[in-house]
């Protein structure tokens, strides 16, 4: 049975925009993108989530991108399924705190009520490969 367990997470970069004129509605898409490296010698892996909310229309209007890391210990991962596994417990671990910086930003900029949707991970579109596989940096 696999089990991942955050020991920390980083926040390395913010990027955040809001330009926006006054009565418009704004139409939001939100990206991410998440990555997991796994130390060859230790049980432990880091995991990099960039998510982002952006204005459809015009990203000049509105953009907030946050890049967090998380240090992680496991258990349990012998298969590539395994490491499929990990990487969504990682994602669903580290995911809170980029949806927390995102909603302190918009909320302190005057824009109500806007949280980040989490996204459902599908086990089949994880990619699992051997150029992931580096030891992770503590910084």
């Amino acid at each position: 049975m696999v089990q991942v367990n955050l020991i920390r997470q980083q926040l390395k970069t913010v990027e955040f925009v809001c330009n926006i004129p006054k009565s418009k509605q704004l139409q939001i898409e939100n990206t991410f993108s998440f990555h997991v490296a796994y130390d060859p010698k230790e049980p432990r892996c880091r995991a990099h989530l960039q998510q982002c909310a952006l204005s459809k229309e015009n990203e000049d209007e509105f953009r907030v991108t946050v890049d967090v890391f998380g240090f992680f210990t496991y258990t349990g991962i012998q298969t590539e399924e395994d490491k499929k596994e990990a990487h969504i417990q990682a994602y669903q671990q580290l995911f809170p705190y980029a949806q927390s910086l995102i909603s302190y930003l918009t909320s302190n900029a005057g824009i109500p009520s806007f949280v980040v949707p989490r996204a459902v991970m599908d086990p089949n579109r994880i990619k699992v490969g051997k150029k992931e596989e580096r030891p992770p940096q503590q910084a």
